[in-house]
């Protein structure tokens, strides 16, 4: 984590469904790109998917510690067989997302 100041971000009533095929699409886009990226190394083509696929890396190891409560609520509530979830909290530092006029 870190020791910056922490601000919480409150998304509600997602739909469970949405964010599953949300989180399906990513999952292919990433396949996708890495792949890519693959053939690139070996000799084929440009070095834009294989910065893409760094970049994701990068965002999942430094951020994904902030989504671990906000995702496991998330998979609670779709094994439950919630339709919704209601409220949802990510914990991220502050730089992040700067709110509009700060």
């Amino acid at each position: 984590m870190t020791d910056e100041a922490l601000v919480h971000v409150v998304l509600l009533g997602i739909p469970l469904d949405l964010r599953q095929r949300s989180q399906e699409h990513s999952d292919e886009l990433i396949r996708e790109m890495t792949l890519i990226a693959l053939q690139i190394r070996e000799g084929d083509g440009d070095a834009l998917p294989v910065r893409l696929t760094e970049l994701v890396a990068d965002v999942q190891l430094t951020y994904g510690a902030f989504s671990a409560d906000a995702n496991a609520a998330l998979e609670a509530a779709a094994a439950r067989g919630d339709d919704v979830i209601e409220r949802v909290v990510y914990t991220v530092p502050r730089h992040v997302a700067p709110a509009p006029g700060t």
